[in-house]
């Protein structure tokens, strides 16, 4: 008997068995996941800040020794800087302006800066709609100024694959930027650039290769029926 199993096993029978029944489930898994997520489509917004730059990156002074100041009307910026923020929807179906629960706004808080103003806004693909955005405006009190340190994305309709640039003006130093408001119902919201969740894959998959390489060199001079291939000449 132990030799009739013996020959069993390496007549190679068992890997055939194996390998049959592991495709058979992996495309049936498939297929049941396929269904599901035809069935339940998954909606999702990525944001996150594609640049952070400094107004007065020039250290020299003027010949004349007068302080380099940037102006918002009467309001003296003291550290201005302008932040490029990304709004993007990855997922597989729109997203429309009815699902922010009660109209709520999607908001961005900076931090203890000042937000002063939009400088831009931009929508691609070309001829998408550009959804609104507020801020509270700069005001002048005698000789102080304030500013709120929020932006708000309005409730609107993001296409499949439409992503947003809105270019703020901000007073102070470099702080993270924050969605502290996301009321979206079926709708999830993620910090992080589709270019990072693509970086990390392609790392991913570079180590599988790595691990995985010695093994197929190992056993790349024999079939899968434990016998090795013949060489036609």
């Amino acid at each position: 008997m132990i030799k009739l199993a013996g020959a069993w096993w390496e007549s190679g029978s068992w890997w055939q068995f194996a390998v049959t029944l592991i495709a058979g489930i992996a495309v049936g898994g498939m297929s049941v996941w396929g269904t599901l997520r035809a069935a339940n489509p998954k909606r999702k917004i990525n944001w996150w800040v594609e640049s952070n730059t400094s107004l007065l990156s020039i250290s020299e002074r003027p010949n004349d020794g007068a302080p380099l100041t940037v102006h918002l009307g009467s309001y003296a910026l003291q550290n201005p800087r302008v932040v490029e923020l990304m709004i993007a929807n990855v997922g597989s179906r729109d997203i429309t302006a009815s699902m922010f629960h009660a109209d709520q706004s999607m908001r961005f808080d900076f931090g203890s800066v000042a937000v002063c103003g939009i400088l831009a806004r931009r929508s691609e693909p070309e001829g998408t709609v550009l959804p609104g955005f507020d801020a509270e405006p700069v005001r002048t009190i005698g000789t102080t100024s304030s500013a709120g340190n929020w932006l708000d994305l309005q409730p609107c309709l993001l296409k499949q694959g439409q992503s947003v640039t809105v270019t703020v003006l901000i007073d102070g130093e470099e702080q993270e930027v924050k969605c502290v408001s996301a009321g979206l119902v079926d709708v999830e919201v993620v910090s992080e650039s589709p270019g990072r969740r693509a970086q990390a894959v392609a790392d991913a998959m570079s180590g599988v290769t790595f691990y995985l390489g010695p093994l197929a060199f190992r056993f790349g001079g024999t079939s899968l029926t434990g016998r090795s291939p013949r060489i036609l000449r």
